[in-house]
């Protein structure tokens, strides 16, 4: 009898307890056989010799190892955005054929004898062309599991990364309407438990620059902060570093210092004398700029999650726990 799971049309997905009380029902243990199917994502075999391969590569790198069922959820995930970045075609830009080309070649030399390597330089008369290891590569991946399973595994690799810049990284970096809607829904968890001192310093060479910053910072007074600051470049030029802070009180001594109108040296040696610029107490952040680490990380958990949870809706999972279970 085969126990299966099944994530389909619904969007319903099976918790990890779910896993376990379908795992119970299974009683039939036979010999592991690694060419059985241990699931079928929209009607395409995974073997069980290919899940254990990628679950045994990450268990190797974890301090504390998953089991087989524990990193079910990962690998599905995986497969499922793998072939959404393939459904949109990230695999045929001109760019990402020629990074997959050149690490086929690449890979080809751990794999192509010496003795092998000599004969094809001889026969194109000392030269070794793209063409000639081409063919060598074709033969690796015909005659050669090892070659093909990382070449794999490396294609994947690539488009995993490419569909998740787009469809998370990229979108959370250029979507500011829907950064700022997130941030105003949960604006609750970025509070500060204590004030921060904001501002900026101008960090200068010596006492006579530091005096002639403090008076442009005095005339800049009814100018906006991007403004102020390009005002301070122009004048000053490369006499200046200007930095901006929001530091906890305590975290930056200079920074208190300044703060509290006492003289302050720089980040850097050079950097001997310090203008503070706007630098005050505030109790609560001011926007986004002020949470915008923090807020980042979490709009990318965010889109993530919908977007997982839009791959569950969309396609079908069947899992034959007797399998992945055989040891």
């Amino acid at each position: 009898m085969t126990i299966a799971a099944t994530w389909g049309a619904s969007g319903e997905t099976l918790s990890r307890e779910a896993f376990s009380s379908i795992g119970q029902e299974t009683a039939v243990k036979a010999p592991a056989d690694s060419s059985a199917t241990v699931m079928t994502i929209d009607g395409t075999d995974i073997s069980l010799a290919d899940y254990l391969y990628l679950y045994n590569k990450n268990r190797d790198q974890q301090l504390t190892p998953m089991s087989r069922r524990d990193y079910l959820d990962l690998f599905v995930l995986y497969k499922l955005k793998v072939a959404e970045a393939r459904e949109q075609g990230l695999d045929t830009t001109a760019a990402f054929v020629n990074e997959l080309k050149g690490y086929r070649r690449q890979l080809s030399l751990q794999y192509i004898p010496e003795r092998r390597l000599r004969q094809i330089a001889k026969s194109g008369g000392g030269r070794i062309t793209y063409l000639a290891i081409d063919r060598e590569c074709d033969s690796l991946e015909a005659a050669e599991p090892a070659y093909r399973r990382l070449l794999e595994e490396y294609h994947e690799g690539m488009l995993l990364f490419e569909i998740s810049d787009r469809m998370v990284w990229q979108r959370a970096r250029d979507d500011r309407d829907g950064m700022t809607a997130f941030y105003e829904s949960n604006i609750d968890s970025y509070k500060w438990d204590e004030p921060r001192i904001k501002g900026y310093v101008i960090w200068t060479e010596n006492d006579s620059t530091a005096q002639a910053v403090a008076v442009t910072v005095n005339t800049l007074a009814d100018t906006d902060d991007m403004e102020a600051v390009k005002e301070i470049r122009k004048r000053h030029g490369r006499r200046v570093k200007i930095e901006h802070y929001l530091v906890k009180r305590g975290e930056n001594p200079s920074i208190d210092a300044l703060y509290a109108g006492k003289p302050a040296s720089g980040p850097e040696k050079r950097w001997t004398h310090g203008v503070a610029m706007r630098l005050r107490l505030v109790a609560q952040p001011e926007g986004i700029a002020d949470v915008r680490g923090k807020l980042t990380n979490d709009y990318q958990e965010y889109l993530a999650k919908n977007w997982e949870t839009a791959l569950r809706r969309r396609h079908t999972v069947m899992v034959d726990y007797n399998v992945l279970d055989e040891e």
